[in-house]
């Protein structure tokens, strides 16, 4: 195989498909407002559940390509450890956007 060539991969094996649908539609224009801490302090951000919801969705998509391609290019051994563990990092994090989100609406 030419190195500079990208590997086909089968279109039935990555059309979409919807793993988890979020239920956000009737808060979708709804506004709030996020807090987060890291090393530099606090910091606020607004936004809505519109973004919140293409997010999530943005995030398990690219959840589910990396878990279809690691059976899809063979990985084995160091390769496929590192796309399975990015994918469980995202999911954790797609499912705690969701679940704070879902937390300040209730509020």
């Amino acid at each position: 195989m030419d190195e500079n060539r990208l590997p086909e991969l089968p279109q039935e094996a990555f059309r979409p498909m919807i793993a988890q649908s979020v239920q956000l539609e009737q808060f979708l224009g709804e506004e709030l407002i996020f807090c987060f801490r890291d090393l530099d302090g606090v910091h606020t951000f607004t936004t809505c559940y519109g973004d919140i919801y293409k997010t999530v969705n943005a995030l398990r998509d690219y959840i589910r390509l990396l878990e279809s391609v690691c059976d899809q290019w063979e990985l084995t051994g160091f390769h496929r450890a590192t796309y399975e563990y990015h994918a469980e990092k995202l999911r954790k994090i797609a499912d705690m956007v969701l679940l704070k989100a879902m937390a300040m609406y209730r509020m």
